[in-house]
């Protein structure tokens, strides 16, 4: 079962929907769940105000429920609702090609920025303009960075190189390291495995196969830059076993998994998150 949103996820919706709300005012901000916040927008020409439901290690997008936890009060909610109230979403972006979620937020000057890291052990952070972290979801040293406070935000080491800005030669020198086709994929253009399965399975092409010349593999990226152009249609797809149990959430129709699971259709690929997750 798919646990959390994929960095291909994450790419469909900033630029779907992420962007579309530059430019509205944080009315207010809860938490929800144990590791997660959700901000309440006020966005001029919207009448219902969105409310975008960020959680650690697991997702990032808008939602139609009430989850969060009215009148529970934490140190890093208070925090966040010091810095955040009444600030106005002047970005929000992908760091690279990772799964972590950059917020800027500004106010009378004031610039805040808000990272949700949507990977294991995964944090929401806080920062000010230089990225000196204020306050996190929790406060954590690893043995390749620290969470503390007054501390420089340094985001987890970025393992994978964008495939849309890395040229074919240097992604195919990362593909012929790996033992066969899906972990060259998921190697070189820093994909999760249901992604890599899908451009096989469409190129037609034996993932047992050994060996990969560089005009074959040429053929397999514009599979996966098709996928990614199909993903920004907006659509999204549910995948449930036999007994109904959710398998996984998608923004392309998974061919690879018609016939073998139960695929729905959805008009919107963040109602589909959205559905999945809650």
């Amino acid at each position: 079962m798919k646990n959390s949103m994929s960095v291909l996820d994450i790419y469909v919706w900033i630029t779907k929907w992420g962007k579309s709300y530059i430019g509205c005012f944080v009315n207010n901000v809860y938490l929800a769940n144990s590791s997660g916040i959700v901000l309440k927008l006020n966005c001029k020409g919207i009448v219902e105000k969105p409310l975008i439901i960020a959680e650690a290690s697991r997702r990032i997008h808008t939602t139609s429920h009430v989850i969060f936890e009215k009148g529970k009060q934490t140190p890093f909610l208070q925090m966040l609702r010091k810095r955040l109230r009444n600030t106005i979403l002047t970005s929000i972006d992908q760091l690279g090609w990772e799964r972590v979620v950059k917020m800027t937020f500004e106010r009378g000057g004031e610039k805040h920025n808000l990272y949700v890291e949507i990977l294991p052990r995964g944090v929401i952070v806080l920062t000010n303009s230089e990225d000196k972290i204020i306050y996190a979801s929790q406060f954590v040293k690893m043995k390749d960075r620290s969470i503390t406070p007054k501390t420089k935000y340094v985001p987890p080491p970025l393992k994978s190189k964008n495939p849309f800005k890395t040229s074919i030669k240097e992604l195919y020198d990362i593909f012929i390291q790996k033992k066969n086709i899906v972990k060259g994929l998921i190697g070189c253009l820093g994909i999760p495995g249901e992604v890599a399965e899908e451009v096989v399975f469409r190129a037609e092409i034996d993932k047992e196969t050994s060996s990969i010349s560089l005009n074959d593999f040429e053929k397999l990226y514009e599979i996966f830059r098709e996928i990614a152009n199909e993903s920004l249609e907006g659509k999204g797809f549910v995948v449930k076993d036999s007994f109904g149990n959710y398998v996984s959430v998608l923004p392309f129709k998974p061919k690879h998994l018609v016939g073998k699971f139960i695929v729905e259709e959805y008009p919107d690929f963040n109602n589909a998150l959205d559905k999945y997750f809650t």
